[in-house]
């Protein structure tokens, strides 16, 4: 039975590449990619675009946690650095977020990849 899907083969220099590393590599520039444009467009113009999208997302998740009886509940995020204490890091944290240093906030990001 033909499904329709095809059969691609990825072959570089004569190495072949399946399909997990193909997609690694696709998600490392998306998020290279993403990085970029949200250096270029900016906090402000970047709020601006998405302002309906997070205008629907409050109202959908504004109500849950006082409807979840105690399910939904603040999180604690947990980090460690090495060679540097504390207060020495917040610190510097906080110069960052002074002085909008771009690559330091938008490298916090979750969805931002080591490699990218």
């Amino acid at each position: 039975m033909n499904t329709g899907a095809l059969d691609v083969r990825t072959v570089i220099d004569g190495v072949e590449y399946g399909d997990d590393a193909v997609r690694q590599w696709e998600l490392d520039r998306s998020r290279a990619a993403l990085t970029l444009l949200k250096q270029r467009i900016g906090d402000e113009r970047m709020r601006e675009l998405l302002a309906l999208d997070l205008a629907a997302s409050d109202a959908v998740m504004a109500p849950l946690p006082n409807g979840s009886a105690g399910a939904w509940r603040s999180a604690v995020t947990e980090m460690t650095v090495a060679g540097i204490d504390a207060d020495r890091f917040l610190a510097w944290w906080q110069g960052r977020l002074a002085g909008g240093d771009r690559s330091a906030l938008l490298s916090a990001n979750p969805e931002r990849s080591a490699r990218s």
